[in-house]
């Protein structure tokens, strides 16, 4: 070794056999000193690598349905077009222990859904990210006094941030969940938002970023030492045309784009979408299967 910079190693390779050429890969086998100094620098990424248990399977999926939003899933065919994806739509018979592979799909009225699904894979797995797609960041703090969990707290609950029963940790980190597409914080929200250690990209970074490398960046940190990740999934999210609920947000072919990224990674885990209401727009309720499918591996040819 000749010497070395910031981003440049020099070695003499003159007597090496054999010759390394251009191109080619040059291991090291590190000793106490240089290990020690790999992990304790801030200029190093640590990833710990987990266990994955070996699935060879056909892919396997368990849907799960709140009332108004089973409707909709019914009514747009959804386990028919996940079996023609080469899925088995399976009920599960010990909810405790899931057969290996399976992938969750939950769905319901409104956020309170997926702190419900968040649970359900945090009892699967020892540790998992969290990709919110969604207008709102749901880390709004709670009044001591209230019982019930209130939708627009769900987030802050699983994290436990509000110090309440309903925690996640140790399965889920703040350090591996990412917001995409928020639009609304209250000042107090974005102020637990801020200490949190959550990730967070707005509108505005999605604009500045694009969706193909702002989705690249949003799996990196939800993949960073996990099994895999949960992705939540609210239609006020994306801007359907005539809906003011998700006026200024993802256009459809973001989310589409969003949701091809998530199926390309292979780390899906579970997923669940809010906002499945009887009085939704049946053109949004199709569209959030459309998005769906297109997280399972839906692809146009």
């Amino acid at each position: 070794m000749l010497g070395a910079s910031s981003d440049h190693l020099l070695l003499d390779v003159q007597d090496a056999d054999p010759r390394p050429t251009v191109g080619d890969r040059v291991a090291f086998r590190m000793n106490y000193g240089a290990m020690l100094l790999a992990m304790t620098s801030e200029y190093v990424e640590k990833a710990p690598m987990h266990d994955v248990a070996d699935f060879s399977g056909r892919k396997m999926v368990s849907i799960s349905a709140e009332p108004e939003a089973g409707g909709i899933i019914a009514r747009e065919g959804t386990g028919a077009r996940l079996e023609a994806m080469n899925f088995d739509v399976v009920e599960l018979a010990d909810v405790e222990r899931p057969p290996s592979g399976l992938v969750r799909l939950a769905a319901g009225a409104d956020r309170r859904i997926a702190h419900k699904a968040l649970t359900a894979t945090a009892r699967a797995t020892h540790s998992f990210g969290l990709i919110w797609i969604d207008s709102l960041a749901a880390l709004m703090p709670e009044d001591e006094e209230a019982e019930d969990m209130p939708e627009v707290s769900v987030l802050a609950r699983a994290l436990g941030l509000d110090h309440k029963p309903g925690a996640l940790q140790p399965q889920l980190s703040p350090e591996n969940v990412v917001i995409v597409g928020l639009r609304h914080a209250d000042p107090a929200e974005a102020r637990v938002l801020k200490d949190s250690r959550v990730s967070a990209f707005t509108m505005t970074d999605i604009d500045a970023m694009g969706m193909r490398d702002l989705m690249h960046e949003a799996i990196r940190i939800a993949t960073s030492g996990t099994q895999g990740f949960h992705v939540s999934y609210s239609p006020t999210a994306t801007e359907f045309t005539g809906w003011a609920a998700g006026s200024g947000g993802l256009t459809v072919r973001e989310t589409h784009q969003a949701m091809e990224a998530i199926s390309l990674s292979g780390g899906l885990l579970s997923m669940d979408v809010s906002g499945l209401t009887a009085g939704l727009e049946p053109r949004i309720g199709a569209d959030a299967v459309n998005f769906v499918m297109s997280a399972f591996g839906k692809r146009i040819l």
